[in-house]
């Protein structure tokens, strides 16, 4: 995407997105489901290389290894990196200029 507006508005799409998928993942390791939590990790991560977070990527690939390895304790000792990246995307998300409506 050529236009910084646009390439704005998507970053606070995934901002948001990556977000709930946090949440979910939250819930899903609470449930001990290790199959949401891979497929859900996995999701993340590639959505976070489509916007270039690749230290989130990182993250992302890290649990959903874990999960695979059925090392659910591994993945969830990652939760709290995961959500202190997923902060600093809100935080610099949240500087972006978004198109008047």
């Amino acid at each position: 995407i050529n236009d910084p507006i646009k390439q704005n508005e998507v970053l606070h799409f995934f901002s948001s997105h990556i977000f709930k998928d946090y949440e979910n993942l939250v819930g899903y390791f609470e449930k001990g489901d290790k199959n949401l939590i891979e497929n859900t990790a996995h999701r993340m991560k590639g959505s976070s290389l489509m916007v270039g977070a690749n230290d989130l990527a990182l993250i992302c690939e890290k649990i959903e290894n874990r999960s695979r390895e059925n090392d659910l304790q591994s993945a969830r000792d990652e939760m709290e990196r995961l959500k202190e990246a997923i902060t600093r995307i809100q935080k610099y998300c949240s500087k972006l200029e978004l198109p008047k409506s």
